[in-house]
């Protein structure tokens, strides 16, 4: 195997760089919060069922089918806005359809700030952990594997060797960037959600599910919009930013608006003061 065809210490050092980001970013956020709520954790764990039901075991299958129709291929290659429209609504959609599992079922008697926060943890950290997380894993090995000349020379394999020696070390990089501000966005939606539902209003949760859809549907029809008129990859992380914090100021500005702040131990402490 040629020098063109190996990949650069550069580009490995920000593989390992975003795969640190990844699993550490969730899990430290994760110890922080804990130390706030001692029982924080259940909420954590039950905002991740909340993206891995929906999106891992619904709607990335029902795409994989999608991806093998021919009809629907064809339609995406000729119409990339409107496919990238709907994508970006089904990922709002489905994963809305999580947070309302969540916080309309499982923590239905739980709807304080931080439990939202740590739905959202679980919620944005489940996401980072399986799709990049696992990626970069998987991205790592291979490469590995290319720079020690074990990789068979066989036309199939020849694009997925081209996507981690061709492009820039900045690029692997860059998906590190965009991990941190997906999480702190997702934590912004569970906060936002969490609040309409916390008002015990249908029209108040119709409400909620409706704006944090299209919150989402935006975002994600936003950031692949701009990745396609191929401008340069840091202004499309730094749009994916600004989207990021305009939302986190959002979430920050209903804090003081939720009925209760503290979640678990809260009602615990509450429970023991009145001689439950």
């Amino acid at each position: 195997m040629t020098l063109s065809e190996t990949v650069s210490a550069f580009s490995m050092l920000s593989m390992i760089a975003t795969l640190t980001v990844s699993v550490l970013f969730p899990i430290i956020l994760w110890i922080i919060y804990l130390k706030k709520d001692r029982n924080i954790s259940q909420c954590v764990l039950i905002g991740a069922l909340g993206f891995i039901v929906p999106q891992i075991l619904i709607r990335l299958p029902i795409l994989q089918l999608l991806s093998l129709n021919e009809s629907w291929v064809s339609f995406c290659s000729n119409n990339l806005i409107l496919s990238t429209f709907l994508y970006a609504f089904s990922a709002g959609l489905f994963e809305t359809s999580g947070r309302f599992l969540v916080f309309g079922g499982l923590l239905k008697n739980n709807r304080g700030y931080y439990s939202a926060v740590a739905a959202g943890i679980g919620h944005g950290g489940s996401e980072s952990i399986i799709l990049v997380g696992m990626t970069y894993i998987n991205n790592l090995i291979f490469s590995a594997m290319i720079n020690s000349g074990s990789i068979p020379q066989v036309p199939e394999i020849k694009n997925a060797v081209a996507a981690l020696t061709q492009p820039p070390p900045s690029l692997f990089l860059a998906a590190g960037f965009e991990r941190i501000f997906t999480i702190i966005f997702h934590i912004s939606l569970s906060i936002i959600f969490c609040w309409f539902l916390s008002k015990n209003s249908v029209w108040n949760g119709i409400m909620g599910f409706i704006v944090t859809v299209l919150i989402h549907t935006a975002a994600d029809f936003i950031i692949p919009l701009i990745s396609l008129s191929k401008l340069n990859i840091w202004f499309t992380e730094i749009i994916l930013m600004i989207i990021s914090i305009l939302t986190a100021c959002l979430a920050l500005y209903l804090k003081p608006r939720f009925d209760k702040i503290y979640s678990l131990e809260d009602e615990a402490k509450k429970a023991s003061e009145e001689g439950y």
